[in-house]
Formats: structure tokens, C-alpha cells, sequence
């Protein structure tokens, strides 16, 4: 049987290789991404145990402190930023409509759990288990600067994407727990496609 080191190097060298080709000449189009992210979900979800096992190690503290920490992490980044996006898109004149926008979070969380579980639970897990040698902070700014490079050519939302990935990366390593993380980025997301997106 493959060590986990060399099993993750290899699933890395792959992602390394065909990740950039689909950025620069893949497929456009939200049905497309959400296909791909759905076929990688599959794999990580058939492979979750195995991860569980010899991938991460167990997190520290207890549930209850670690939803506390994250909390008291996310939570104000969260609600400045989502106040950030509301007041600027109302001065350029976006409308509220409660009810769009309610829906629209629906579905953001359920996808935001897939992006979180694809950046933060496989990817993130995967490096530092490939390169123990380099500091946390270099394998948590690579994930996290990942998850914004997957937003280009929108050079505004990569922009936007890659300080949020990084900021949701080292919760998740600090607290493990991707349902925080979701939130957040639901919330963000939904804001900024109602308010800022739109111009």
C-alpha cells in the first residue's frame, strides 16, 4: 500500500497539472463548474475516511471551544464585509429584495459547503500531509490563494476571493470545521452577487 505522503504528493502533482489547463481552457459556465466540483466531491466524499485517518490529524480542543473560536473569528470579518457590500451596492442603486435574496443564500451555502470541503477539508489536508517540512502559514496561504485563482478571469472577485480563501483556510486549520467556514462564505457570496457583482 501507497504511504500517504507519496499518495497525496501524486493526487497534488495531478491537480498542479490539470488545474491550470481547465483555467485556461476549460469549459465556461456555472453548470460546468458545478458538474467538475460535483465529480471531485464524489471522490473526496468515497475517500473521506481514508483522510480522516491518515491525512488530518485529530483537531485540538474540544467541539464547543473550537465553534467558539471560529465564531469569534468569522463573525465580525463576516458582518463588516457583508455591511461593506449592502452599503456600497445600495449607493449604486441595487435593490434589496429580501426574498431573492433569502433563496439565493439557500443555495449558496449547500454551495459553499462543496467549495469549502474541496479547498479547506482535501486540499489543505493534502499539503500539509505532502510537505511537513514547510510552516502552516506558506500551506494555508497556498490553499487559500487557490481557492481565488479558480475565480479568474474576474480579476475583482479573485482579488476579493483570494484574501477571503486565506482568511477561511486558517480558520478551518485552527478549528476544523467547515460548517463555519460555509456560512461565512455563503453570506459574502450572496452579498456581493446582489450588490457588487451586478456592476
Amino acid at each position: 500500500m501507497v504511504d500517504a505522503r507519496t499518495r497525496c504528493r501524486v493526487e497534488l502533482a495531478l491537480l498542479a497539472f490539470f488545474t491550470p489547463l481547465y483555467i485556461a481552457f476549460g469549459p465556461r459556465g456555472m453548470l460546468i463548474h458545478m458538474a467538475l466540483a460535483g465529480l471531485l466531491l464524489g471522490y473526496i466524499l468515497a475517500d473521506a475516511r481514508y483522510t480522516r485517518a491518515f491525512v488530518w490529524v485529530a483537531p485540538g480542543g474540544s467541539v464547543r471551544e473550537r465553534w467558539r473560536g471560529s465564531l469569534v473569528t468569522l463573525i465580525p470579518l463576516t458582518l463588516t464585509t457583508l455591511v461593506a457590500f449592502v452599503a456600497l451596492g445600495v449607493t449604486q442603486g441595487a435593490q434589496l429584495d429580501p426574498i431573492a435574496i433569502t433563496s439565493r443564500l439557500l443555495v449558496y451555502m449547500a454551495w459553499a459547503l462543496v467549495q469549502q470541503t474541496l479547498f479547506q477539508f482535501y486540499l489543505l489536508g493534502r499539503l500539509l500531509r505532502a510537505a511537513p517540512g514547510l510552516p502552516p502559514a506558506v500551506l494555508i496561504a497556498l490553499s487559500g490563494l487557490s481557492y481565488g485563482l479558480v475565480h479568474l478571469p474576474d480579476l475583482q472577485l479573485t482579488v476579493l476571493t483570494c484574501i477571503a480563501g486565506v482568511i477561511w483556510t486558517a480558520d478551518y486549520y485552527r478549528h476544523r470545521l467547515l460548517l463555519t467556514v460555509a456560512a461565512s462564505h455563503a453570506l459574502l457570496g450572496t452579498a456581493y452577487y446582489a450588490f457588487i457583482g451586478i456592476y
